[in-house]
Parts: C-alpha cells; structure tokens; sequence
C-alpha cells in the first residue's frame, strides 16, 4: 500500500470479501466507513486515506442491482423463454414505521424494515422455480433527496439486496420518497447517482417491459424539462418497430394510474385525471394490459377499457408494502407468472412462503376478472380489493408467529334472540404438529390466554396453593398488585432455561413465561374456579409470541422480543446491587410485555363477542330490506342495546385496552416497550374499527327503537280513534233510544 502513494492516481482500487471499492487519499486521519453491511477493519497511515467509500459504478459488478444507463438495459434476460416467473416487491421504505406508524421523534430507526426486506429476499431465494428478475416498485427508502440519514438508509437497503441469489437481477424506479413530491433535477440525478436511470425500458423473453417515473407525471412544476423528456422517450418506447415482436408490453411504475376506477377523483395516491386519462389511452393504444404499481401499501385491481372497445381490459395492480401497511395485508411480495398466451399473478405474505415455500408453484393466481368478483371489500371512504384472506384478521399487521384465531366465539354476552353463531374448532392449546417451531435453544415462548371476563385476584391469592407448583409471588408497587399476580420460580433469574414466570390479570388474561403446554393446562384449571364468567376451554382466545436473551438492550424485534441478559449472581456487594437491579428491571419489562400481550387478547375476545352479536342481528337488515316492517317485541331491541353497550364498557372504561396505566408514566423506558407491542399488535387500530362496528350496530338498534316506537303510537292513536268511534256510536244509539221513547210518551198521551 506505501507503493501506491508514489504514484500520482486518485483512487485505490481493491476487491473486499467479493465487494469491490475505493480507497481514496491523501488526507489526514484514520476514518472507517461500514460497506454494505461489513466493516473493514486495519491500521493505516494516517496520510494515506481519509474514508473509504463505495461507487455505484463499480458495485455493479458484484452486486444484484442492476444499474440502468441511457434508458435501455441492453441485456436480454433469456431470449428464448416464453414461461417464466418474475416477483414484484413495492415499497420497503426505511424507516416508515418509527416516522408515520409510530409517530416517534427523529432520529429513526429502521432495523424491523431490513428484517422483513431480508425476509423477501430469503423467500425469493427459497422459491422453487427462480425468477427471471426482481424488481422494486419505488419508495426505496423514506428519507427523501436531502436528509441526513437517507445515506445510510440507501447502503442498507442494498446489503440486504445482496443476499439474494446469483442470476437473479433486481431492477428498481423512483416512488415519491426517492425523488421527492416535487422533485427537481438534482432531486432526480440523486436518485441516478444511487440506482441508475429513473425510467428505462428492458427486455425479459418475448416480453417488453417499460418502467416509467411516474412522479413526473404527479407533478412536474420543478421538473418540466424532465417531465418533457420523459414523454418523448415514453412516445418512443410506445410506437417503436420493435414492438411487433413483443407477446406483452408490462408498464411498472409507482403511483398507479387508478385504484378501482380509472374516474378516481385526484388524490395523493393516484396519477391527476387529465395526465391519467392520458396515459390510459396511450398505453392501450399500445397493446399495453397490465400496469404495476405500488405506493398505497394495500392491495387493489382495477380494470378499464375505451369506450366501445370490446377488446381486453387494461389491467392496474397495485402491490401491498413489504413493510408498513395501510390496510389489512400483510408484509408480503407479489408473483407473476407469465405465458405465451396468459399472465397471472398473486400475492403472497411471508408468513405464507415460510410456512410453504411451494405454495407460489400451484398454479392459483389471479386471473382477470376473477380477484374483484370473489375477493372485493368495502370500507368507509373506499372500496379496497384485498390480497389473499376472505375477511379481516384480528391478529397484528406485522410478521407474527401466532396462530390465525377463528371468526368468531362467544364471551359473556348471553344469546338473547337465538343461539346463531359461525362453527368453529374446538381448540386450546396448540397440538404437538401445528405448534409453533422455536428456532433454537436460545428462543423461548411467551402464551398469553383469556380465561374468563374478569379474575378475583384477593381471592385467588389465598386461595391457590402456588408454592405447590414451585413458585413465588412477587410483591409488586401498589398501583399493579391490585391488576396484576406475578408468580414467578425461585431459581435465578440468569437461567432462562428453568426460569418460569406466570402473570395474572385482573382482566382475567394470564400469561405464561416459558411454561409448558401441560403445565399452563393445569393451572388454568386451578385459576377458573376463580374467575367471573369463566370461559369454556375450547373457547379461549390464545396469543403466543417468542423471546430470547441477548446481550445489548431490551427491544422488540417486529414481534419477537429480545431482552437483555441477567447477570449470573455474585457474593460481591456491589455486583449483588446490580444483580438485584438487573431481576428489578426484567421484572418490569415482563411487566409491560405481558400487559400488552394481556390487551390484545382481551381485545380479541371483545371481538369475538361483538361477531357474536353481529351474526344475531343480521336477520334484522334482512328483515328491513324487504320494506314490510319487523315484527318482533320492543324487549329484544333493548336486550340487543343492553349487550353493545356492554362490550362498549369493557372495551373502553372497565379495561385499560385504550389507554396507558398510571404505572407507566413515571417509567417512560418501560413505557416504550409496552407501547410498542400494542402497536405491533395492532391494538390502537383494531380498537378503533370494533369502537366504529359498535356504533354502527348501534345506530341499527336506535333505528330500530325508532321505528317500534313509531309503530306503537301508530297503533295507540288507532285504539284512541276506535274508542272515540265507539263512543260515538253509543252516543248515536243512545240518542235514538231516547228519541224513540219520547215519540211513544207524545203517541201515548
């Protein structure tokens, strides 16, 4: 390395663990930059380099990404093929969640979007057929044209890019967040200078695939040579001779054209009508049939065609997120399986792919037509058409190792109007072959159940005979030991391996740390003797998430939860101080996990109630929508009020579901891990949606009442008009009566 300084270059080149780089220099001091995800690590003089950086251009010769330049990747990816797959992912997005789902202060963090990023590269990469190409469909990343930390994001993004497997490229385009809202030249050569060209066009068999910047054609007030040049290139690309040769012509881009309908009013999530309408024409007029987009991290199709025309349908899919999610998918990734004659598609989640990676070779993907006759939902403010589940899961957004809980179950509320609920497994603990693999001897399992509406914790206390079954109950600060029973065994809390903690709730929720299947059976048996309207087994709702120790701080990873390790007790004073901080605050932290975990099972069986409940009233709309009236008395109406305000009082006054306990507010630290489960189990969220089915439900039984009572003073006003016609009548009769015997008095006399 001393040779080279005798040589007047600028740059260094040298070959790192397959990772090509630069060496720049000369400059003062010693400066280590992390490449891709390793870290060089030496002595060097300190007038020989400053940093070390790595260049796109030459990155690219190593690396999966494929760097586009002067609008065309001149490579054929296999020009013989005519059946082939490719995947499409949309929107990783970097450090979303901490910035929008979470709403945290800077700076953020973006560890849980890797971890779902490398998940879709290992789910790639686990695919039995291999895909032709990759590609991403914008929104790299969060931090926009600018931000410190978009840097860092970027580098991230493609270490995790570089795991998957050899031969199979991955090509990206720009979102909003890679170019800006509003972007401008510099904006745009940013993104060049990271990705390569920001619209290109490339050939994949006998297919023409066209990616376009679709931010261009959302706004272009900064950008309008840009945006002009783009256009005649698009021109081009459209009416080329090469096109004749094509069997499809595939558009990607990031902000779909529609969602459900191409006369979609102008929003932020979809391409302004004029420019829209434009483009439709364009791209039909072309042969063009699919479009694929991302950016509204939900799935949706819609179709459109010129009027008049009989031909087939111009196809617009959008792709969900493979992170953050606006709607009720799941992190996932989309195939597309394209023939001489056909092109298919459907998306899977990774909770899907792991669980079967086989499962993208069965031949069932969405065919045209066919995802928005069986697979259409409606919510307020729009119509959405989901990705793969028939109805909306009550479990967390997030990748979770839970198993999917049933439709519906009954809780508390009695059966007033009949007993009509939906069938169900018979259920209570998961069986040997359906239950949750732990990854290693390192990971252990946290199950939380509820049992019952609420526990006698006073009584309980005296009564169960703990330190029969080897444990201890903790002595806990006033304002938790009127919620909450810690037992826990009384071996050292450094031994996760035989270490075993239970956690009972008021709310009648019990959590188990790390005991067995059978041993958590056994003492839920104990505990239902106590508890206030218990459950029957097959009945209770069951969430399970994993954890393990480590050695840096407590987090929760997605929804796996990583605590810090206890150190092994010592005789030393001061060691046995911070030993006994340590068990403190582990204590604590299971405190806060637990009574998270505690909420959203509480929640799902308020759900399932209200399903119950539901299904009950569905005869009813029957009922009004044939205009003859229902019939039925006012007492069941009231009953029916009666049960939705009850499940009303336990999901926002009787519970803690919506609110955070006074117990964390003087511990904020603590306070953060509590809060972030319930985000990550989508607590927030599916609170507000069962809040607006009860008031739904409850504006049919105000409708109702309405209308009974309607119907009652209908039906007194007639008794009163019967009555005064019959009194009038006897009036009339009686007047005759004395008419007649008047008439006989003036004959007689």
């Amino acid at each position: 390395l001393e040779n080279v300084k005798e040589f007047q270059v600028k740059f260094f080149y040298l070959n790192f663990n397959g990772i090509t780089v630069i060496l720049s220099f000369p400059s003062k001091g010693n400066h280590f930059r992390r490449l891709q995800g390793r870290v060089l690590i030496g002595s060097l003089s300190s007038s020989f380099f400053s940093h070390v950086i790595l260049h796109p251009s030459l990155l690219k010769m190593d690396s999966p990404i494929v760097y586009v330049k002067d609008r065309r990747y001149t490579k054929h990816l296999d020009a013989q093929c005519e059946d082939f797959t490719f995947v499409i992912l949309a929107d990783p997005q970097l450090a979303l969640i901490e910035r929008y789902g979470e709403k945290r202060d800077p700076p953020y963090k973006w560890d849980r979007e890797l971890a779902l990023v490398n998940r879709a590269i290992t789910a790639i990469n686990n695919l039995s057929r291999k895909p032709k190409f990759v590609i991403v469909c914008g929104d790299l990343v969060d931090a926009e044209p600018g931000r410190p930390e978009r840097g860092e994001q970027i580098a991230d993004l493609k270490s995790a890019f570089v795991e998957i497997v050899p031969d199979i490229p991955i090509f990206t385009l720009p979102g909003n967040h890679d170019v800006g809202s509003s972007p401008c030249s510099a904006d745009i050569e940013d993104y060049k200078s990271h990705w390569g060209d920001d619209y290109y066009s490339f050939w994949c068999g006998k297919v023409k695939i066209i990616v376009i910047n679709s931010q261009l054609y959302f706004n272009s007030e900064n950008c309008k040579t840009g945006s002009e040049a783009q256009d005649t290139w698009l021109n081009a690309e459209l009416c080329s001779q090469e096109n004749q040769n094509a069997e499809k012509i595939i558009v990607f881009q990031h902000i779909p054209l529609f969602r459900m309908s191409s006369d979609e009013d102008d929003d932020y999530f979809v391409i302004p009508k004029g420019t829209r309408e434009d483009l439709m024409n364009r791209y039909y007029k072309a042969g063009i049939r699919h479009v694929f987009s991302g950016h509204v991290h939900y799935n949706v199709m819609g179709s459109w065609r010129p009027e008049g025309s009989n031909s087939t349908s111009l196809e617009n899919i959008t792709t969900s997120a493979v992170c953050f999610q606006l709607g009720d998918d799941k992190p996932g990734l989309r195939v597309v399986h394209v023939t001489p004659t056909n092109l298919t598609h459907k998306y899977f989640s990774f909770d899907e792919l792991e669980t079967n990676p086989h499962i993208a070779d069965s031949g069932f993907y969405w065919r045209k037509g066919i995802l928005r006759l069986t697979s259409l939902r409606h919510r307020v403010g729009s119509a959405r058409c989901l990705s793969h589940e028939s109805q909306f899961s009550k479990v967390s957004r997030l990748p979770s190792l839970r198993s999917k809980l049933e439709s519906v179950r009954e809780f508390d509320i009695p059966l007033t109007t009949g007993k009509s609920m939906k069938p169900k497994s018979a259920r209570f603990l998961p069986s040997p072959s359906t239950e949750k693999s732990i990854p290693d001897s390192n990971t252990f399992r946290v199950s939380a159940y509820g049992i019952g509406q609420s526990i006698n914790l006073d009584q309980l206390r005296l009564a169960m005979d703990y330190q029969a079954l080897g444990y201890r109950c903790l002595r806990l600060s006033p304002e938790v030991a009127n919620e909450i029973l810690f037992f826990t065994t009384p071996s050292d809390v450094h031994d996760p391996v035989s270490h075993r903690d239970i956690l009972v709730f008021k709310t009648g929720v019990v959590v188990f740390w790390n005991v067995s299947d059978s041993e958590s059976e056994e003492i839920i048996n104990k505990l239902r003797s106590e508890c206030n309207r218990p459950l029957a087994l097959e009945l209770m709702e069951f969430e399970e998430l994993v954890y393990s120790f480590t050695s840096g701080p407590t987090v929760l990873d997605i929804e796996d939860i990583r605590f810090r390790a206890v150190p092994a007790k010592s005789d030393s004073k001061e060691l046995k101080e911070d030993y006994e901080k340590e068990v403190q605050r582990l204590v604590l932290e299971k405190i806060a996990f637990s009574d998270a975990l505690a909420a959203s099972v509480k929640l799902s069986l308020l759900e399932s109630s209200f399903d119950a409940v539901a299904v009950q009233m569905q005869p009813w709309i029957d009922k009004m929508q044939t205009g003859l009236g229902v019939f039925f008395p006012m007492s069941a109406v009231f009953r029916k009020t009666g049960e939705l305000f009850t499940l009303r009082h336990l999901l926002n006054i009787s519970t803690t579901i919506s609110e955070t306990p006074d117990f964390y507010w003087d511990r904020p630290e603590v306070e953060k891990l509590f809060q972030n489960l319930k985000t990550a189990l989508s607590v927030q969220s599916r609170t507000n949606i069962l809040n607006s089915k009860l008031n739904t439900c409850c504006e049919l039984t105000e409708i109702l009442t309405n209308h009974l009572e309607a119907r009652h003073s209908s039906r007194l006003e007639w008794m009163i008009i019967l009555l005064i016609l019959i009194e009038v009548i006897f009036e009339i009769s009686r007047w005759n009566m004395g008419s007649d015997e008047h008439q006989e008095k003036s004959t007689s006399k």
